[in-house]
């Protein structure tokens, strides 16, 4: 036990000992060495950690790292390296605060041979602080990273996740345009990943303008229908934030799509058309539509020629309906055909405030049409738009209605859903109770898969609605919504809640 022992025999002795898994006899050897090398520290150093005795190693470390640092003990670039690599990789795998510790020691011993090494152990600093949601010390280290490796495309991904972590978009918006100047090999993924962290911190905009980068980065790399399918996720991203931008992905978009001599579909180009429509963007749409017209042919001429003058208020649009119309024939009666440019004409003489209740007639009757169809319509007349009509939006809703009643017990949901939504838009209760008198046999008769929180949405509706009449001393009224509400309640699939409405209900009537 008091033996000594040269480094170079307690180094041996110390690797046999290790070999046969004696730790604590190797441990005990490099102890007893006389006059030891800092080979023989590091070496110590890494047994001690394995044994668990970390507070000794961290002062083996310190010693070694100071005397080398004060020039006592003059350690070759390969020695310095070993002590680097195993002390950064120990710290790695010590609990919490050990690790800052250690870390932040071997940040010192770093050669100076090998900044990108500091980098690195202040970037595995930073990450630290990160991941304890301390950002204020992890946008420090990350800083000193960046200061020495300024093209790491790492250090940038981890400073912008800090960045919008502390809500600083300002700083985060500024960092990510800087990846695009980087020509790291790994850059569009790292860009594609600050885009899923940023849009995952409710920031859409960064999210888009990372996007941008990504597309950038891969640009020439990327087939036009993966630069497609990234250019619907920028706009995605931009339509919440950043409308200002809109008109380039639309721009980009449209000069791929005219690029591409196959694999773009009439959806993929009748999504653009009508996102370029809604924006504004007139000579785009045009452009798209001509590029409908290469892929299906006549109708999309049709629709080229409807969209040209869109927002115009200086045409015959009682014109245009009857051309369209002489042509659609030609077509074979497509459906799909005049559901489309009855919906172009609806969209323009609601601008134009002309009466649509017949062009919606029309358009009721059309085979395939859908209560999204008439939800494009809702939009364009919905309270709080240039184009208010509450005669209008009465009547699609209505008819939305009828476009969507259940043929099937799968059929339900979507029609609950439907209903509820068009009694929250309805303008007053007088229009709500008009949409519970044409859809309330419908709720009645599916009411065994009518799905039970909508039911009791509509009758706690209802029963308050009642309830607001009744204070008004409006009791024809108010005796409706809660008889309704009563009716429901017998509907529902839960006693408690039927005897509920029903106690209530005898309570105001008796008042």
């Amino acid at each position: 036990g008091d033996a000594e022992f040269t480094p170079k025999m307690a180094l041996t002795l110390a690797q046999g000992m290790a070999q046969c898994n004696s730790l604590p006899s190797a441990v005990a050897v490099l102890k007893g060495c006389k006059d030891p090398t800092p080979e023989c520290k590091v070496r110590l150093l890494n047994l001690l950690c394995e044994t668990g005795e970390l507070q000794e190693a961290f002062e083996i470390l310190c010693s070694v790292g100071e005397a080398h640092m004060k020039g006592a003990t003059e350690l070759t670039g390969a020695q310095l390296a070993a002590l680097y690599t195993t002390a950064f990789g120990r710290a790695q795998c010590l609990p919490g605060e050990d690790t800052v510790k250690w870390l932040k020691k071997v940040a010192e011993i770093v050669p100076p041979s090998k900044a990108e090494d500091r980098a690195k152990t202040y970037r595995a600093l930073a990450n630290i602080h990160f991941n304890q949601e301390d950002f204020s010390e992890a946008l420090a280290y990350a800083r000193l990273s960046q200061e020495i490796e300024a093209s790491s495309a790492y250090t940038a991904y981890l400073l912008i996740k800090i960045l919008i972590s502390m809500d600083d978009v300002t700083n985060a918006q500024e960092d990510i345009l800087k990846l695009g100047q980087m020509k790291d090999p790994i850059l569009s993924k790292i860009a594609a990943s600050c885009a899923q962290y940023a849009y995952g911190k409710g920031y859409p905009l960064l999210a888009g303008d990372a996007l941008a980068v990504m597309k950038d980065s891969m640009d020439v790399a990327m087939k036009p229908q993966e630069r497609l399918q990234l250019l619907v996720n920028m706009f995605l991203c931009y339509e919440q934030e950043g409308i200002d931008k809109l008109e380039g992905v639309i721009q980009s978009a449209a000069q791929v799509m005219g690029q591409m001599t196959s694999g773009v579909s009439a959806e993929e180009l009748e999504w653009w058309r009508c996102k370029a429509d809604q924006n504004k963007l007139y000579n785009i749409s045009v452009l798209l539509s001509k590029l409908l017209g290469d892929v299906e042919g006549e109708f999309y001429g049709l629709l080229r020629y409807c969209s040209v003058t869109l927002e115009s208020k200086h045409r015959d649009v009682e014109q245009e309906l009857r051309e369209a119309r002489e042509l659609a024939p030609k077509l074979n009666g497509d459906p799909k055909v005049m559901k489309v440019l009855l919906l172009l004409v609806i969209k323009s003489k609601v601008a134009l405030k002309q009466d649509v209740t017949e062009v919606l007639k029309e358009l009721a009757c059309l085979d395939g049409v859908t209560s999204e169809d008439f939800d494009v319509v809702a939009i364009m007349v919905a309270p709080g738009t240039p184009n208010h009509s509450p005669s209008v939006h009465k009547q699609v809703m209505k008819l939305s209605l009828q476009a969507a009643l259940p043929s099937s017990p799968e059929d339900v949901p979507h029609f609950a859903a439907l209903f509820r939504k068009c009694m929250t838009d309805a303008e007053g209760r007088d229009q709500q109770w008009e949409l519970v008198q044409s859809m309330k046999d419908v709720v009645a008769a599916h009411h065994n898969t009518y799905p039970p929180a909508e039911l009791e949405w509509l009758a706690a509706e209802s029963w308050n609605n009642g309830i607001y009449y009744h204070r008004l001393s409006a009791l024809e009224k108010s005796q409706v919504w809660t008889g309704y509400a009563h009716t429901l309640a017998q509907l529902l699939p839960h006693c408690e809640t039927r005897s509920e409405i029903s106690t209530q209900f005898d309570i105001v009537f008796n008042q």
